[in-house]
């Protein structure tokens, strides 16, 4: 996947000043572009993005929203799915 910034926006969450906002939609969505499933990372004190991960290949439905369970990131997605991410150096 390219460097892009996402444009279907979902729930973020934030943890240690950056922000952790879960994006695309689903793959039978009527979104023209944009829909690419991503996690973009920002850092709030920078106003800046770290980094964008692609979850193309992993999130099987669209992502709706984020949370951390200890040092986890969970992605829950709608109609159904539950992902949990385990980052390295953020």
């Amino acid at each position: 996947m390219k460097s892009f910034f996402p444009h279907i926006l979902q729930g973020g969450v934030i943890y240690n000043h950056t922000l952790y906002l879960p994006s695309g939609a689903s793959a039978d969505s009527q979104v023209q572009y944009g829909k690419e499933k991503a996690i973009v990372i920002i850092d709030l004190k920078k106003k800046e993005i770290k980094r964008i991960i692609d979850v193309q290949g992993i999130l099987n439905n669209e992502p709706e929203g984020a949370a951390f369970w200890g040092k986890s990131l969970m992605i829950s997605c709608a109609p159904k799915g539950l992902y949990q991410f385990f980052l390295k150096d953020e």
